[in-house]
């Protein structure tokens, strides 16, 4: 499976454009199109650049909950209206919209961080910061044996 790793940083021009890594664009080519969902991260600090693929299962478990209830709308809310579809130029740029280029910070540089079946576009020193206080609070926490009882954060083993 086709995922996205790794942590990149490229330039951003004054029209917004910028390139995908090109680790990325394969990965994106791999899981069927070099179209990318952007959308600002739940908690708006970021940028959350997903598939089609990844869309498709947002919809089915949003399909799962009661047609009409405030969790489900709240949800449809957040995952689609503020999702905007970017089709990779040629040159494997896309254009990144100034609502969310302010919504992140991002000036000059933008960096991408990838985070397996999905990535991450932040501003370069906000990542570090980021990352530094995630890596510290992940020490001791473990992953759940595939089967497992889902332990996860703190009882499963790697």
């Amino acid at each position: 499976m086709a995922r996205f790793t790794g942590t990149y940083v490229n330039k951003v021009d004054r029209k917004g454009r910028v390139s995908v890594p090109a680790p990325f664009r394969a990965t994106l080519e791999a899981l069927g199109a070099p179209i990318v969902n952007l959308k600002p991260s739940p908690d708006r600090q970021a940028l959350d650049g997903v598939t089609e693929g990844y869309m498709d299962e947002v919809q089915r478990r949003l399909d799962a909950m009661d047609l009409y209830s405030p969790e489900r709308e709240a949800l449809e809310i957040r995952e689609f209206s503020e999702t905007q579809q970017l089709q990779m130029d040629p040159e494997g740029r896309i254009i990144l919209p100034r609502h969310m280029l302010d919504l992140a910070g991002i000036t000059e540089s933008v960096a991408f961080m990838g985070m397996g079946s999905r990535f991450q576009i932040w501003e370069p020193e906000a990542l570090k910061a980021h990352q530094q206080a995630r890596l510290a609070a992940s020490r001791d926490m473990t992953l759940a044996r595939a089967g497992g009882n889902g332990a996860g954060a703190n009882g499963g083993a790697v």
